[in-house]
């Protein structure tokens, strides 16, 4: 069942996806194998772009505290901070319930009209084969948050605190994050990380690329506008479907309705 959170991205157009803290934004290209998420292309690796942070687009909707049970928490904690043991020290302190409020959010992005001309620069190589593999996806856009605020409580609803040594033990995954314990108990966790992803995948790439192409042979009578990514991006059943699709079970018609859905939002 989705969560609070994940309910909020979809809404926005955004995939909630376990990808790697803070290394996998815009231009990563990643894909599905026998149903785990793989990184085909680390971010610059194949599309060497500038990603910039669009403040066009609304972020604050994402500032409100999130609740979750002990296993949304940890699946939580899973995905977005890459601590996969946090089920048992969540446990030994009796935690059957969490807050968080994300700060710091920013949505970044690549210019989708560079990306097309970057396309049409690209003679054929690896490079330009897993852009178009209808099996890929690439990240064109991603909420990005800097910190995250956690609140725990009981299975009775008694806040629970944890010490700075403790809530260091449980969220400090490297040096790079930094943790801290407030007064009442709120641990603020200092760790850039994207909780939401947009992405084409290669059908959609392709359809560009080819209409790109069209244009410059015979130049549009109306003026031709670039794609945006929210809009064209892949949904998350779409998403879904290219999971299943990796593990062999049937379900394209679901992948069709995912990019359908995407397009008429």
């Amino acid at each position: 069942m989705a969560t609070e959170l994940e309910k909020a991205l979809e809404k926005a157009r955004y995939t909630a996806l376990p990808l790697p803290r803070g290394k996998t934004g815009p231009t990563t290209i990643f894909a599905f194998q026998h149903g785990q998420l793989y990184v085909v292309r680390n971010a610059k690796s194949c599309l060497d772009l500038p990603v910039t942070s669009d403040p066009s687009v609304d972020t604050v909707q994402f500032t409100r505290e999130y609740k979750f049970n002990l296993s949304g928490v940890v699946g939580f904690l899973a995905k977005v901070l890459g601590i996969g043991d946090a089920k048992a020290e969540l446990e030994v302190h009796s935690i059957k319930t969490a807050t968080v409020q994300m700060g710091g959010l920013s949505h970044e992005t690549i210019e989708t009209g560079a990306l097309v001309d970057y396309l049409l620069g690209l003679k054929p190589s690896p490079c330009l084969r897993d852009l178009l593999d209808p099996s890929h996806l690439t990240i064109v856009a991603a909420l990005k948050v800097m910190t995250f605020s956690f609140g725990f409580k009981s299975a009775k609803g008694t806040s629970i605190k944890l010490s700075l040594k403790e809530a260091t033990g449980l969220f400090q995954a490297d040096a790079s994050v930094g943790v801290e314990v407030g007064e009442s108990g709120q641990i603020v966790v200092n760790a850039p990380s994207y909780v939401g992803v947009v992405a084409w995948d290669g059908k959609t790439m392709k359809r560009e690329l080819d209409t790109a192409r069209r244009n410059a042979v015979r130049p549009a009578l109306r003026r031709v506008t670039s794609a945006q990514p929210m809009t064209s991006g892949i949904s998350s059943d779409g998403v879904q479907a290219l999971r299943l699709r990796s593990l062999g079970v049937p379900h394209g018609s679901a992948e069709q309705k995912g990019r359908k859905r995407s397009r008429k939002k």
